[in-house]
């Protein structure tokens, strides 16, 4: 079994409680592809036996050569590990009595969910415990806040606000693979949530959703495909067109009509970019 090497950074096996085997590579491997109670279970132990392994953990996040599961995998672990008591008590928090909180809210019919959520993100992104907060979906856990009354039960409101709260941060990118992956999985929309997570990596306006969306608006049920696919050339740089071209060319496809003079514009920039080097 060998142990995973992140440029100069050892694994510090003398950091390891004594009697108590160090986490290997093999180890993020096996739990980030458990799911429900074994995953927690799985996850927990990890955070106690590498309690002293944080900068690998953080170093194995950070290596975009890894799989994307193994990097979400360590910077869990090593959030749990640094940050444990402050997501504890992130779990109990009491939203009625945050010092925004309105309570007029809860005459809404609805209860006062809608009017929570940015409340709620504004709150997330304070604690920046974002890889938390990728792994509500990733994993579908459950752990959501458990203090008194108004979201319980309600996994899509906190997941979305999640969401918002990772975006523009280290785990941003590994929470588009997340995303992806649930709508690959579930491409027909059967479960309304995909609607969201496919709304959220469209209106990212970043290129890191690029590869996922040339899959995902190709075959999901949408109403409007053409629109879909101007939106993705707003998002598309210069020098993503090669990316977008072998894309359709390796599926035998044309290129959509409305990706074409987007397509065709974006060639243009990268050639001038290229002689001006």
């Amino acid at each position: 079994m060998r142990m995973h090497m992140i440029g100069a950074i050892l694994v510090p096996f003398l950091l390891v409680s004594a009697g108590e085997p160090p986490v290997t590579f093999e180890d993020l491997a096996r739990v980030s592809s458990a799911s429900d109670l074994e995953y927690i279970a799985g996850r927990n132990a990890l955070v106690s036996r590498g309690s002293n392994m944080v900068e690998w953990f953080v170093a194995v996040s950070a290596n975009t050569n890894d799989p994307w599961r193994v990097r979400l995998m360590a910077g869990i672990v090593a959030e749990r590990a640094t940050r444990g008591k402050e997501l504890a008590q992130l779990l109990e928090t009491d939203w009625t009595k945050d010092p925004e909180y309105d309570k007029r809210w809860e005459q809404n019919r609805a209860g006062p969910w809608r009017k929570m959520g940015p409340l709620v993100t504004k709150r997330f992104r304070e604690k920046g415990l974002y890889w938390y907060y990728t792994e509500l979906s990733w994993k579908e856990t459950g752990e959501y806040c458990r203090g008194p009354g108004l979201w319980q039960g309600k996994d899509v409101s906190w997941r979305g606000c999640a969401w918002q709260a990772t975006t523009n941060t280290p785990a941003f990118p590994l929470l588009v693979e997340v995303l992806a992956e649930r709508i690959r999985n579930d491409i027909g929309f059967t479960q309304y949530e995909r609607w969201g997570e496919y709304d959220f990596l469209l209106n990212s306006n970043t290129n890191t959703v690029l590869p996922h969306l040339l899959d995902i608006i190709a075959r999901a049920p949408l109403n409007n495909r053409n629109a879909a696919w101007r939106k993705l050339a707003t998002i598309a740089q210069p020098e993503d067109a090669p990316l977008i071209e072998k894309h359709f060319k390796d599926k035998g496809q044309d290129v959509p009509v409305p990706l074409r003079e987007p397509l065709r514009k974006l060639n243009e920039r990268l050639k001038n970019a290229s002689e001006l080097r």
